[in-house]
């Protein structure tokens, strides 16, 4: 039931159909299982990355799709590039230069013949070694470990003292299946319920 391209009109002022209708695509989802959902719904659920396969796989000027990816993804790149300038990418503080990764620190302290950038780095290597346990060759990892990635954040403190800090990918890591909140209960909330419980 899908429209395609060569059913429709080339007359001037015609108007792109807005139908999603006879296509559906084959969604793999996390728990490894497949199943083929509506167009219109994925549209609607996850319109970039619909967008961004239909650009990679050609389907741009097929009319289910090209009468909104163009525009979803140039309202993406606008987005992005409204982001990307608020931004500010700092290169230096206190006139100190600030290296973005390891590899610049490690050339950063060759080029000013000292090894500040390398000593902020191997503290906070030791700092945090503690919170982990490193397996021998061959070792395999505990079951139902969750692979997670992190980075070297470097900084420069009121001192000139160099600074590095090892921070955790939030962003690659899977969302919790079960709740990790701690709530917290003030002391009132307490003593009235433990008051209430005392009287009945």
């Amino acid at each position: 039931d899908a429209v395609r391209k060569e059913q429709l009109t080339t007359k001037p002022g015609s108007k792109l159909r807005k139908t999603t209708i006879g296509w559906k695509m084959l969604v793999k989802w996390k728990d490894g299982t497949q199943e083929w959902v509506d167009l219109r719904i994925l549209k609607e659920h996850a319109p970039v990355l619909v967008a961004d396969y239909a650009k990679a796989f050609d389907l741009v000027d097929e009319p289910a799709f090209a009468w909104w990816v163009p525009y979803t993804l140039r309202k993406r790149d606008v987005i992005v590039s409204m982001v990307n300038a608020r931004v500010k990418k700092k290169t230096h503080k206190y006139g100190v230069e600030v290296p973005r990764n390891l590899k610049e620190a490690m050339e950063l302290d060759r080029k000013n013949g000292n090894r500040m950038w390398r000593d902020a780095y191997e503290k906070e290597m030791r700092n945090v070694s503690v919170a982990f346990r490193i397996l021998k060759r061959g070792q395999k990892a505990p079951v139902g470990y969750t692979r997670s990635s992190g980075h070297l954040i470097f900084d420069v403190k009121m001192d000139f003292t160099r600074k590095a800090r090892w921070v955790k990918d939030g962003h690659r890591t899977p969302d919790p299946e079960t709740s990790n909140y701690a709530g917290v209960v003030s002391r009132e909330s307490i003593r009235i319920a433990l008051t209430y419980a005392a009287l009945h």
